[in-house]
């Protein structure tokens, strides 16, 4: 720890307004030569730049039809379900990231039609297109349905 009569008598000498606009030079050059150069070489180097694995081509329409398919999935019984092409809402969040909201209307055993609205959560990994490409390339995130 300092010595309390080293920093009084330093306070108390002649030169401590000199070394105190020493000490404020001091940071300024460090800020203006060091700092933030550094900063600016970091926000302009590849790091905080995202991976695009689909090569900037835009997946909305077939994020809507893989979340269909899980919503399908999760439902049971096709012919029970119809999908609508229209009234779906796809907002592409981040690095392959989707977020789609639509509904899907389910007849139940006596014929009455109920809407079941759905929000999905849905991100392409990419990858080869397979004999699957629902289970190679998308992985399901989150999938909320709401009967109404």
């Amino acid at each position: 720890m300092t010595n309390p009569s080293l920093l009084s008598k330093l306070l108390e000498s002649r030169y401590s307004g000199l070394l105190l606009v020493a000490f404020v030079i001091g940071l300024y050059i460090l800020q203006t030569k060091v700092i933030s150069p550094f900063v600016e070489t970091v926000a302009s180097s590849d790091v905080f730049q995202e991976e695009s694995t689909f090569d900037g081509k835009d997946l909305s329409q077939m994020a809507a039809l893989h979340c269909n398919h899980f919503v399908q999935d999760r439902l049971g019984a096709s012919d029970t379900i119809e999908f609508t092409d229209s009234g779906h809402r796809v907002w592409q969040l981040s690095n392959g990231r989707y977020l789609v909201s639509s509904h899907v209307v389910e007849r139940d055993a006596s014929g009455q039609r109920k809407n079941i609205a759905f929000a999905c959560n849905i991100h392409y990994t990419g990858g080869s297109q397979g004999d699957d490409p629902l289970r190679i390339n998308w992985t399901l995130e989150g999938l909320e349905l709401n009967r109404t």
